[in-house]
């Protein structure tokens, strides 16, 4: 899982590309949205390709995820579900 989250990323701009590309939509009409994982989400693209969205919205976005998985004390992390 964690050597294949780049792909996560690549697939998620390549559908917004394929929407550009066959006349659905255009950047500026383009809206995003994800939370916790999904916030993380679109935290990357917009960083990795901003010309694709004109809004992203990140909803209580997991994006700290090593300090937050290494924090016992944070509730709903499991230390022993392998990555």
């Amino acid at each position: 899982k964690c050597m294949q989250k780049q792909n996560t990323f690549t697939d998620f701009i390549a559908c917004a590309e394929a929407l550009h590309e066959g006349g659905w939509s255009e950047p500026s009409l383009t809206s995003i949205e994800g939370r916790s994982g999904g916030g993380l989400l679109m935290g990357c693209v917009v960083n990795m390709r901003p010309d694709l969205f004109k809004v992203a919205i990140a909803g209580v976005p997991f994006v700290d995820v090593m300090t937050t998985m290494c924090d016992a004390s944070i509730p709903l992390v499991v230390g022993d579900w392998p990555e």
